[in-house]
């Protein structure tokens, strides 16, 4: 009998072959009362990450789909194009370059989700990690993160780290939709994505760090673009076009 996945896990990578591998064994370690796929988008990879997904793919086939581009098509067509070929009613956001340290990171923010048919979106804490040292065993200070009807809040700074994030897939694919228009302007796909969600949805949190976060070499102008591309964030959504 085929059973439809409660739980689609959406990895996307992109040039991760030093990182690929433990972040997908980590998603195969997920444990619970859910039936998971594990779809992996990546964006034309010029190096062994193809390599190393297909040979995971071989270990793993009943769980493991891969979605690969032909050409380098952008974070936001490879999340939309890798979310389109889901199943589950929920889906679990992970980084290539990241990786989960709690096999119940899913089932605990299912339980979560699942009791308030409010919430569109669960999110963690996280550690992070600097060149295999530990620079934070908790990012989020709890006592300050709000949850809830948050869209206020989060037009301030975005707080929600990606990997961490169970969300539903209808208000997931409601943003995108909703989004592409302007994704040429809102380049960073998880921080609009967050705001059009918390628009309609309440968003919850667990204190416990869940994702292990790496911070990998970035120069200081592209700290100014992103900058710069936060500020075209909310001038687009205090427009109120949606």
């Amino acid at each position: 009998m085929h059973h439809k996945p409660l739980v689609s896990i959406i990895i996307l990578s992109f040039n991760h072959q030093n990182f690929i591998e433990e972040a997908v064994l980590s998603a195969i370690s997920q444990q619970g009362n859910f039936i998971s796929e594990i779809i992996i988008g990546d964006d034309a990879s010029n190096d062994d990450t193809q390599i190393i997904l297909k040979n995971l793919q071989t270990k793993y086939p009943k769980i493991i789909k891969l979605n690969f581009q032909t050409k380098n098509i952008g974070v936001w067509e490879n999340l939309s194009s890798t979310i389109k070929k889901s199943s589950g009613s929920y889906l679990a956001l992970l980084d290539g370059d990241d990786f989960w340290l709690d096999p119940f990171k899913i089932d605990k923010q299912l339980e979560l989700i699942l009791s308030d048919e409010s919430i569109g979106l669960v999110h963690t804490n996280f550690k992070q990690l600097k060149e295999d040292k530990l620079i934070s065993d908790n990012v989020l200070n709890p006592a300050l993160v709000p949850q809830g009807f948050i869209y206020n809040k989060l037009m301030i700074s975005n707080f929600i780290a990606n990997s961490t994030v169970l969300v539903k897939r209808h208000a997931i694919l409601n943003a995108i939709t909703t989004l592409n228009q302007y994704k040429d302007v809102l380049f960073i796909q998880d921080y609009p994505i967050w705001l059009h969600i918390s628009m309609y949805n309440k968003i919850a949190f667990l204190a416990q760090s869940t994702l292990m976060y790496r911070v990998l070499p970035i120069s200081h102008s592209h700290f100014q673009s992103i900058d710069q591309k936060i500020q075209r964030i909310t001038e687009v959504f205090q427009l109120k076009i949606f």
